[in-house]
């Protein structure tokens, strides 16, 4: 898709030990069809342990756009930032991206194109899981199911127009630098922490439904479970430093697991109580075996634990967070 004048952009990518990924990931940033000379890739590596660093300067070696940052803070938020202020000074917007993707061509230059005719300050994609093990094929389907991320926006992709929040996406640079970046005291959920600064300065957030990214699942129970818990306990800290912003997809999995917990400790004296988790699991199984059935994929079989994982890790996360943050301020 031609972009009328092509602005000059920075393209965003914070990265840690992604050497499976980031090849693949900036081959399709490269070949997106943006006029090479109207961007750069700023690499924010955050002291990997792996070949990634080393996968990225050879092909810096090949393409002079990429360039690869320290990022000594290790987290995405500080990253982001760090190359924000790296980038030329001639750019006009910050396209951030996760280095856990493949992009699709044109994808660049319809981001920036939403962004010129919209004029949002921040245009966001639809985050569509694709799995290349059994374990990420069901992880995709749940990350694509209502049952697995609610009314979740940018997952779910029904629609484009003006939304409250979305996972990374293309930045105005100077509207960027006005609400002064991710808060990088965040570890996970900077995103809608930062949207909800942009909402609050007057901001406006477009999500286009035909801007699809590719996104890689993580590839075990173990990297999942960790990765939502750390999404809870990122929901808590945005939550308790904003007061605000917590919608009922949000509320359900803390709920879910206080209830489960009550329902299993008072079981001696009200045994019907157990129907709670099992009739809760078994509707996880009937929605598993629905699709499992309907698309003719065993692997979809996974998708009831995975359901289970990812709502009680973002649960406790949640719970945890919450703690944490109220036994802070009472030792203060």
């Amino acid at each position: 898709m031609p972009v009328p004048a092509s602005p000059f952009i920075s393209i965003v990518l914070p990265v840690f030990n992604e050497e499976r990924y980031i090849e693949r990931c900036l081959h399709s940033v490269l070949s997106s069809g943006y006029p090479d000379e109207r961007f750069e890739i700023l690499v924010a590596d955050g002291c990997s342990t792996d070949r990634t660093a080393e996968i990225v300067r050879t092909m810096a070696a090949q393409h002079p756009q990429i360039r690869l940052i320290a990022n000594p803070q290790r987290l995405q938020s500080a990253g982001t930032n760090t190359a924000a202020r790296a980038a030329a000074s001639e750019a006009e917007f910050l396209v951030r991206l996760d280095a856990h993707s493949r992009y699709p061509e044109g994808f660049i230059p319809r981001c920036v194109q939403t962004a010129m005719e919209t004029r949002a300050e921040l245009v966001v994609f639809v985050n569509e899981p694709h799995g290349m093990t059994p374990f990420q094929e069901a992880v995709a389907f749940a990350f694509a199911h209502p049952l697995g991320v609610g009314d979740s926006l940018y997952r779910l992709g029904k629609f484009s127009g003006y939304v409250d929040h979305g996972q990374h996406g293309c930045f105005r640079r100077e509207f960027y630098e006005k609400v002064g970046g991710y808060d990088e005291g965040m570890s996970h959920n900077e995103d809608s922490e930062l949207s909800y600064r942009i909402l609050s300065a007057g901001g406006r957030i477009y999500l286009d439904r035909d801007l699809r990214m590719h996104y890689f699942p993580r590839s075990g129970f173990r990297p999942l479970a960790r990765q939502y818990f750390k999404y809870g306990q990122g929901r808590a800290a945005n939550f308790y430093k904003h007061r605000s912003g917590l919608r009922p997809r949000q509320l359900a999995p803390p709920a879910l697991v206080l209830a489960e917990i009550a329902a299993v400790l008072l079981s001696p004296w009200i045994p019907v109580l157990l129907l709670l988790p099992l009739g809760y699991f078994a509707v996880l199984c009937l929605a598993a075996g629905a699709a499992t059935v309907g698309k003719r994929r065993a692997a979809l079989l996974l998708a009831a634990p995975v359901f289970w994982l990812m709502h009680h890790a973002w649960g406790l996360g949640f719970i945890w967070g919450l703690m944490r943050k109220s036994l802070r301020e009472v030792r203060r």
